[in-house]
């Protein structure tokens, strides 16, 4: 019988690979037979139901991973993923500052609070999450982006055009570098 370390490890390397069916499968499995609060199953079968259009299911298991492991920042971002996907995106906003606070010093929470903070036509709180975001991840286009939305958001239209230069070339360098 395969260990579920062992099970966790299989599913994580076919979700990487795209194979998501079979990831999925090996996460239930987890889930269902060996260990029902594996977080990182739980977490990752989530994510996947989230990619599948189903997001009642992947709030509700993603939000479990969060009340099984609250000092986890991954399932937190995830969730608020789901979360502001489905259109809530208050709970998500709430769920990207409590990852914002499990890891102060990566830029990946603070940018998808700022986009949320955006969406939400909240540009000052916008605006200060994605200027956490280009000081910790400067290299990402996607937080130059935020950061220009939330600044035309508060009517600075130069500066924001400038984020937005700097996002292209932040993504273009990206493209070809692979």
């Amino acid at each position: 019988m395969i260990s579920v370390r062992k099970k966790l490890k299989k599913a994580l390397s076919l979700h990487q690979q795209g194979h998501l069916v079979d990831a999925a499968e090996l996460y239930q499995d987890i889930i269902l037979r060996s260990d029902p609060s594996n977080v990182d199953a739980l977490n990752l079968l989530g994510v996947i139901l989230q990619a599948a259009g189903d997001l009642e299911a992947a709030v509700t298991l993603i939000r479990r991973a969060t009340e099984l492991a609250p000092d986890y920042a991954a399932p937190h971002v995830n969730l608020g993923n789901a979360l502001r996907v489905s259109g809530q995106l208050e709970e998500a906003a709430e769920s990207f500052e409590k990852a914002c606070k499990l890891e102060p010093n990566k830029g990946e929470p603070f940018n998808n609070l700022a986009s949320v903070m955006n969406e939400m036509d909240r540009y000052f709180e916008a605006k200060e999450s994605a200027e956490k975001a280009v000081a910790l991840a400067p290299a990402l286009g996607a937080a130059h982006n935020n950061l220009g939305n939330a600044l035309l958001g508060l009517g600075e239209k130069e500066a924001s055009i400038e984020c937005y230069r700097r996002a292209i070339n932040l993504d273009r360098a990206d493209a070809t570098s692979h």
